[in-house]
């Protein structure tokens, strides 16, 4: 049973977490319309080629769609993977990392993470690169993660809270965030591999591990 302090913690911060979602709710299309797609034709030559640590911004391919920031890290076979930014200066689940405490882009979405191939990792802006320390935390709660488990070490604000009630609107959220990003990247994504010890492309929204 955890502590009644972490559980204030986790309380205050999910209180937080769900202002800035309502906030961001209510900015929304109040006209509810579905997206209108389309593929910008952007010469992406003059950017440098894609580097583990990157932060890459992919143009909007959707009508209601900001561009989408994400973290690059090495994958396989000429791959990247791809951890999406969200939009919130908190996590909302323990699938969520909190990089840094400062600025626009913060938190990065463990749970909806993508593998693209080489040339989707290219036709992207670069924004700045995050420095290889700090890589190494988030690569080994990376793992950590998707083996279920949360290292005793993980700083409670680093992640999100646990997310149980089938009610809870951080269901939405994931679900929204997920299309968002399919959206952005999806046509990008690599072809699953078969191979032993590579990281799939998400296709569907999966069972988190999210205790």
């Amino acid at each position: 049973m955890k502590a009644p302090e972490t559980m204030e913690k986790q309380r205050k911060h999910l209180q937080r977490w769900l202002a800035e979602w309502q906030l961001d709710l209510s900015l929304g299309d109040p006209s509810g319309s579905a997206p209108e797609l389309w593929r910008p034709r952007i010469d992406f030559s003059a950017e440098p080629g894609p580097a583990p640590g990157h932060i890459r911004l992919w143009p909007a391919r959707s009508s209601g769609d900001e561009p989408c920031y994400g973290l690059l890290l090495s994958g396989g076979y000429g791959r990247w993977r791809v951890l999406p930014f969200s939009g919130f200066s908190l996590p909302a689940t323990p699938g969520e990392w909190r990089l840094r405490r400062e600025g626009p882009l913060r938190v990065l979405q463990i749970w909806n993470l993508r593998e693209i191939t080489g040339p989707g990792a290219a036709t992207s802006w670069w924004a700045e690169t995050v420095p290889t320390a700090d890589l190494f935390p988030l690569e080994a709660y990376l793992t950590a993660w998707k083996a279920g488990e949360i290292p005793e070490s993980t700083p409670p604000e680093q992640v999100g809270p646990p997310l149980i009630h089938p009610l809870d609107p951080r269901h939405e959220y994931l679900e929204m965030e997920f299309e968002r990003v399919d959206r952005a990247l999806g046509e990008l994504e690599a072809a699953a591999d078969p191979g032993p010890g590579l990281d799939l492309a998400a296709e569907s929204p999966p069972e988190y591990p999210d205790p």
